[in-house]
């Protein structure tokens, strides 16, 4: 077996969030009136708070596979006033608004010109657990119409990464455009 080279590839598959929009921080900014409301007692340094996040965002994916992203978003939102501060006031506002939340995360500082370099080389494919409003959202502090050669969101694949099933999909997808799965590369996760 040959070893490959990064030139070998013809598509990269970004994940997006997390690894070109900055989820981390656009989350904890905009859980802010919740943070603001926690006993001091309780830990809501990022990592406890991110700890805490992710698995109840994993609990809601798989047991609500279909729900678009915004609606789980609301949904965690909700489960983390539940555990942190119930005996506060939760408006629906408050939750919608988190929900929401996506297109005001910020990009990355090097994200537009990474891509527009990568694009020179390769096929950039989307592959992400957000819905099309949320990405698209984003899109602009990506680049715009035309960085990535293929989309693929949790919305309509019809459930959440890490389910093999998206990542099918997605490589279904690069074969739609010329690339086989072995010319995929496939980068980082939320890195």
């Amino acid at each position: 077996m040959t070893e490959k080279t990064l030139l070998s590839f013809k598509a990269l598959s970004f994940d997006i969030y997390g690894t070109l929009i900055d989820w981390e921080s656009g989350i904890y900014v905009a859980a802010s009136p919740l943070l603001s409301r926690i006993s001091p007692q309780i830990d809501t340094s990022k990592p406890s708070f991110f700890k805490r996040y992710q698995a109840l965002e994993a609990k809601r994916q798989a047991e609500t596979p279909t729900l678009p992203y915004g609606a789980l978003l609301s949904g965690v939102y909700r489960d983390l006033h539940e555990q942190l501060c119930a005996e506060t006031p939760l408006s629906t506002a408050e939750v919608e608004a988190f929900g929401n939340s996506v297109p005001i995360w910020p990009a990355f500082p090097d994200t537009k010109e990474a891509l527009a370099r990568l694009k020179n080389y390769y096929k950039p494919i989307v592959l992400s657990n957000v819905d099309k409003a949320s990405f698209a959202g984003s899109l602009g502090k990506l680049g715009g119409s035309g960085t990535f050669d293929e989309v693929c969101t949790a919305e309509e694949i019809g459930s959440y990464k890490p389910d093999l099933k998206n990542f099918g999909y997605m490589l279904e997808k690069a074969a739609g455009l010329g690339v086989e799965k072995d010319e995929v590369l496939v980068t980082a996760q939320s890195l």
